[in-house]
């Protein structure tokens, strides 16, 4: 019998025809029993991601050539989605209390446009309870205005890569329908 966790998945995404791979990635948690008080630890296998996108293969960072940014002035990729987050999230649709973002992948193409995430929806932290939110209507709405430059490139040729992103660093709370944020 074949390993189901080995199968690929083939999905179509904003015209894009991803091909996706599990990522044999691991995630760990710890839950707390409300009765009894136990802690047990569960793991998770983090969600399949692209290999290849249009038939081209999806190149991972580390084997390419992407030419120095220092010299530009603009903000870096976090900051850029993180702004972009606060023009999405609707303050309304929350009690008061800590919402928590985390985006690990994106897909950028060959022109820098990021085409694909793993991001999905927002945590709430609220009356020490975590639950998960859709707060926006268009997750693609963080990468407006987004252009990845300078782009990729593979043997002199712009190629399409995954990036892994970090935001985890800013902290968004919600009191009386307002929203701050904070870098920390």
């Amino acid at each position: 019998a074949q390993d189901s966790k080995a199968i690929k998945q083939e999905v179509i995404y904003k015209g894009n025809k991803f091909v996706l791979e599990p990522q044999n990635i691991k995630d760990t948690m710890s839950i707390i029993n409300p009765v009894t008080n136990e802690t047990s630890l569960r793991t998770k296998d983090s969600p399949p991601f692209p290999i290849s996108m249009n038939g081209k293969r999806v190149y991972n960072i580390s084997e390419l050539d992407i030419p120095s940014s220092s010299k530009t002035k603009s903000l870096p990729l976090e900051e850029k989605i993180f702004n972009n987050l606060k023009d999405v999230i609707h303050p309304e649709k929350y009690p008061d209390g800590t919402l928590i973002f985390i985006l690990n992948q994106i897909i950028v193409d060959e022109k820098g446009r990021i085409v694909y995430s793993d991001f999905d929806d927002l945590s709430f932290m609220g009356n020490d309870k975590l639950k998960r939110h859709k707060a926006y209507d268009d997750p693609e709405a963080l990468f407006k205005n987004i252009l990845i430059n300078p782009v990729a490139k593979y043997k002199g040729h712009n190629v399409i890569y995954k990036k892994r992103v970090f935001i985890n660093n800013y902290l968004i709370e919600i009191k009386n329908r307002i929203i701050t944020y904070h870098k920390i």
